[in-house]
């Protein structure tokens, strides 16, 4: 039992590794979405997907070691939580609890950061969206006229861009 604890542990280990490295990216994303630095923003997302595979493959080895240490200690290994092994595992799984802890705020202060980037991004897509009326407004008003300098009446020059 104590070695698939030390391999929990180190499962958590990197996955806070990861989540940490995810906050730092999220955060800037968020200065890159503010700065309307889209090319940065598009560069942070492909590495948030490699960090996001990552944790794709630790989940399930971090859910195996829960399951297996849960049946060990008389548990039911369905319903078996990191909690439920620290409560059940006293002192012994104090480093598997810190861990927890610190996964925890991560993920919540990783919940905020994505919260507060999608808000820039909404308020960016109001921003252009408002540009764009105002370029139809605009556009609208005015009369075009075609290669032969004819006139064309109440043709929209977004029109022929689109």
């Amino acid at each position: 039992m104590k070695v698939m604890l030390e391999k929990l542990e180190s499962i958590v280990a990197a996955e806070i590794t990861v989540y940490r490295a995810l906050l730092e990216l999220a955060r800037r994303k968020g200065a890159a979405v503010i700065a309307k630095r889209m090319l940065e923003v598009h560069e942070v997302q492909e590495a948030e997907g490699k960090l996001i595979e990552q944790i794709s493959q630790l989940e399930p080895q971090r859910q195996f070691a829960v399951r297996k240490l849960c049946r060990d200690c008389g548990l039911d290994a369905a319903q078996g939580h990191v909690s439920m092994l620290v409560a059940q595992l006293g002192a012994v799984a104090e480093p598997l609890q810190q861990q927890a802890n610190e996964l925890r705020a991560l993920l919540d202060d990783l919940k905020a950061v994505n919260a507060a980037n999608a808000q820039h991004i909404r308020e960016n897509i109001e921003c252009l969206q408002g540009a764009i009326d105002a370029i139809r407004l605009n556009c609208a008003a005015q009369e075009n006229y075609d290669a032969s300098g004819d006139r064309r009446s109440r043709a929209l020059m977004i029109d022929g861009k689109v």
